[in-house]
């Protein structure tokens, strides 16, 4: 990217769902528990635009432990007053034989109803197992095309919104660019949840000519270009 900001080669979000050693009972807890609270860590869980995954890396037990008391130590060292980490994840490859962008956006479902509730102003709506799936998807194609920017050359573009399917605790969304043959710099704006949690956090993966591109965005720094010659 053009920022100074340093590129991420890989991100992921690693949930830690046991108690580190020497973690007190009633933290962990919180932290896990009622706050959901999200680390980022090395390594990047890559997903193909349109649900298929590519590859997963798994942790030995010992790598698990010290990465989960590593990452326990500089949170508290970092922040006095607990909080949720608020991330999504989005994953961005051009594919040169449709001629396309597919994005692939991950956002955590209870992230994502705050944020779908205070935009379309409702008082509830289902983001885990919706009785209409067509609606929530009407509300997330609405809510996404307010959010999210793509201009190639200098050219903005309109998206086309495919879907979406549930994993776990978080909601994937498919999106497409189409008419994208060729280019040489590509800015993506992710203003998704800004909005909604101070701290959230933006991670854009960006694949092309079988380079990968990494960038973590957030309040103060809400677009990239990505280069390509």
């Amino acid at each position: 990217g053009t920022s100074k900001n340093p590129c991420l080669t890989f991100e992921a979000i690693f949930f830690a769902d046991t108690r580190p050693e020497g973690m007190p009972l009633a933290l962990a807890k919180y932290s896990f528990n009622a706050a959901k609270l999200r680390f980022c860590c090395l390594v990047s869980c890559q997903r193909h635009p349109f649900g298929r995954k590519n590859l997963r890396f798994k942790f030995s037990k010992w790598v698990f432990r010290s990465t989960l008391n590593l990452l326990y130590t500089v949170f508290l060292s970092t922040f006095i007053s607990l909080h949720p980490f608020h991330v999504s994840i989005c994953d961005i490859e051009h594919n040169s034989e449709s001629k396309a962008l597919q994005i692939s956006q991950r956002i955590f479902i209870d992230d994502l109803e705050a944020g779908l509730k205070a935009f379309h102003n409702l008082e509830m709506v289902d983001t885990y197992k919706p009785k209409n799936a067509h609606k929530l998807d009407s509300l997330m194609e609405a809510y996404f095309a307010k959010k999210l920017f793509i201009s190639v050359d200098g050219s903005a573009k309109v998206f086309k919104y495919l879907g979406s399917e549930l994993e776990g605790d978080a909601r994937w969304a498919y999106l497409e660019v189409e008419g994208i043959s060729s280019f040489k710099e590509v800015e993506v704006s992710n203003l998704i949840l800004l909005e909604a949690f101070d701290d959230q956090e933006n991670i854009v993966h960006f694949k092309a000519n079988g380079k990968l591109r990494s960038y973590r965005l957030n309040k103060n720094e809400k677009a990239v270009t990505f280069q390509y010659e």
